[in-house]
C-alpha cells in the first residue's frame, strides 16, 4: 500500500486462491504452489531471513531479479516461471477488484457513450472501463 490501496486491501490473496484452484490446470497449480517455497528458499540463501522479514529494498531487489528471470525464461521458450503466474494473478486480481478499479483506475460504472479517442494528460490514471 502506498497512497492508494494495495493487494491486501483488494483481497488479492483470496482471489488467487480461488482462481488457482478453479481455473488452473493441475500442472499450473503445481507450478504456482511451488513458487512460495522457492521464493522463501531464495530469500534464505541470499539474506538468511524469510522474505517478509527483508527490508523493502531487499524485497524489491528479489522481485526485480525474479521478474527478469521469468522474462528470460519466456524468451528461451521454456515453461512459464512461477513468478509469472504470481505476477499475472496479482495484477489481474487487483485491477479487476472494486478497490483497484475505482480507487486506482478511473472508473465509470456504465459509460454513456463510446469515445474512441479520449484526451490524455501526463499523470492521469488509466481507465478501468
Amino acid at each position: 500500500r502506498t497512497d492508494t490501496p494495495g493487494a491486501k486491501d483488494a483481497g488479492v490473496g483470496e482471489f488467487m486462491t480461488v482462481f488457482v484452484r478453479d481455473c488452473y490446470t493441475r500442472e499450473e497449480q503445481a507450478l504456482f504452489h511451488s513458487g512460495l517455497p522457492q521464493l522463501e528458499a531464495r530469500s534464505q540463501n541470499l539474506y538468511q531471513r524469510r522474505f517478509l522479514e527483508l527490508s523493502a529494498e531487499q524485497r524489491e531487489g528479489m522481485v526485480r531479479g525474479l521478474d527478469q528471470e521469468a522474462r528470460d525464461q519466456v524468451v528461451s521458450g521454456r515453461e512459464p516461471h512461477y513468478f509469472t503466474l504470481m505476477k499475472q494473478l496479482t495484477l489481474f486480481g487487483f485491477f479487476t477488484s472494486e478497490k483497484g478499479a475505482t480507487e486506482v483506475l478511473r472508473y465509470i460504472a456504465i459509460p454513456g457513450r463510446y469515445d474512441g479517442c479520449a484526451p490524455y494528460e501526463e499523470g492521469q490514471r488509466a481507465w478501468a472501463t
